[in-house]
């Protein structure tokens, strides 16, 4: 578990993302610090702000970076002493079609004074007649849409769909430029001289988070017009195929490393412990529970191993009822206390009777996955059903997190208990990761597509080392059972020899 915390420390440490104790607690739900911030819109670079720099992200594709930051220098020098009821809020694709129409030609004009600018702007032309001033525009580039320009343009936004790439934040300091040329932006004179002078001067692993930063904050307390960015992105699907793919991470993930034989080898051996231990037929809860949750992990991993599970939904469902097991006998067994022993058994034989009240008293719905003659019997078993109170609640009257807490074991709640559960509850999350894959066209804006099932990853190393643990405690209270399957980094040492 300490290598799994390790990765995943690193990981967030990589995504510059809140820690976990940052965030405020109102009730059940955990506030990250950004969403106290009043009057804040959430805005996305990919849905909003990045079909609204169509124009200049072709340009740094056409003409490369250097001479494509000279064009867009010379195009906000244009606005430069212009009235202010002539000046677009942005040389965005909407704001320019705010202007007066013969101010846009102008400006398009100059724009496109040479061939290769007005060249590298062509493929504008695949979304007139929705693009904002479309007529001024296929005026100025004179020409038709081409076929082969939906690769230019796919290129396009592939180069800009990452927020913090080095074309998206060309993109985003020719905001922030044209704001401070205009007026409606006062920086201090360091930093304006670095823009001015943008890409040569300044130390750009901190000018180029400082441009993206700013360029935020422009949008703090404004609500844009999203029409065109809705249309951009209609007509990109409309127009352009899906290419399905499957971007997890599953190559790195170690497969199935142990077999369905060695599992029930495994459990024979148990068997045989279980024989040395038995000496009367008396009820004997704490040795029934210890030995039963052994045998039933087992179980769970023999499922795993031989039907294909461990890489499907059910085997998430499958490491859930691992780590409940687990957190469960780890309570149990440092108690050690014989009325929780029995607390715990009365609970699950409460529980039998209940279900087969309601099946029997109350629900007129016919199941082939629950056996009433099962339930009766399990009910039963112990003493007459009329004997059995039936609890509502835990059957320690508390929860999971927190037997995890008294037991020492919070680090595995922590790691493998909520996700998986998920996967039990249908969450999102658990859907979108099991039956969708994402779209690689960057036209598309990476959206889902649906999979009939998708490979997810081998549970089977958690599943094994679940596994070893409960065993471990069985052989804590029954000492004399050492046999364990191979660990995972056991396997992986073999092969590398």
């Amino acid at each position: 578990m300490a290598s799994f915390k390790r990765k995943l420390q690193r990981s967030q440490k990589r995504l510059m993302t809140t820690s976990l104790v940052s965030h405020d607690r109102k009730g059940k739900t955990l506030i990250p610090p950004i969403m106290k911030i009043q009057k804040m819109q959430r805005v996305s670079w990919m849905d909003d702000r990045l079909p609204e720099w169509l124009w200049a992200e072709l340009l740094l594709v056409g003409l490369g970076r250097a001479k494509a930051i000279a064009v867009m220098k010379k195009a906000v020098e244009f606005w430069y002493g212009k009235p202010k009821d002539q000046q677009p809020y942005d040389i965005t694709h909407t704001g320019l079609a705010s202007i007066p129409g013969e101010i846009l030609r102008e400006f398009l004009q100059k724009l496109c004074s040479d061939k290769a600018s007005q060249q590298a702007l062509q493929p504008l032309l695949l979304f007139c007649p929705e693009l904002p001033g479309s007529a001024i525009w296929e005026e100025a580039l004179q020409g038709t849409a081409e076929p082969e320009m939906g690769d230019i343009l796919a290129k396009a936004v592939l180069e800009v769909i990452d927020h913090q790439s080095q074309t998206a934040t060309d993109c985003r300091w020719l905001r922030v430029f044209y704001w401070m040329v205009i007026g409606k932006l006062h920086e201090r004179r360091d930093f304006a001289e670095t823009l001015f002078d943008y890409p040569y001067a300044g130390d750009m692993t901190t000018v180029r988070p400082r441009i993206r930063e700013t360029e935020m904050q422009l949008d703090f307390g404004a609500k844009p017009d999203l029409s065109w960015p809705k249309t951009f992105w209609r007509i990109c699907m409309e127009r352009t195929d899906c290419i399905p793919v499957d971007l997890s991470d599953n190559d790195a993930v170690l497969k199935s490393h142990v077999t369905k034989q060695e599992v029930t080898e495994l459990v024979e051996k148990l068997k045989m412990h279980w024989d040395q231990t038995v000496n009367d037929t008396d009820i004997n809860p704490k040795r029934d529970t210890v030995f039963g949750i052994a045998f039933y992990c087992l179980s769970i991993l023999e499922e795993l191993v031989q039907s294909g599970n461990s890489t499907g939904i059910l085997g998430r469902s499958g490491i859930r009822s691992l780590v409940e097991c687990y957190i469960t006998l780890a309570y149990l067994t440092k108690k050690d206390q014989s009325d929780l022993w029995q607390a715990y058994r009365q609970y699950g034989t409460g529980q039998a009777k209940l279900s087969l009240l309601k099946l029997t008293e109350k629900v007129d719905l016919e199941t082939s996955s629950v056996s009433v003659k099962d339930l009766e019997m399990l009910a039963n078993e112990d003493y007459w059903q009329e004997f059995l109170p039936i609890e509502l609640g835990n059957w320690g009257a508390s929860n999971l997190r927190k037997l995890s807490e008294e037991a020492g074991v919070k680090d595995v709640y922590d790691a493998l208990y909520d996700w998986p559960s998920g996967y039990i509850h249908g969450h999102w999350g658990a859907v979108r990761d099991s039956v969708f894959v994402t779209c690689a066209n960057p036209l598309h804006n990476f959206h889902r597509i649906p999979n009939n099932r998708r490979e997810l990853n081998d549970v089977t190393a958690d599943a094994v080392v679940l596994v070893s643990m409960v065993l471990d405690l069985l052989d804590g209270s029954y000492p004399g059972f050492t046999e364990r399957l191979p660990a995972p980094s056991a396997v992986e040492s073999d092969k590398a020899k």
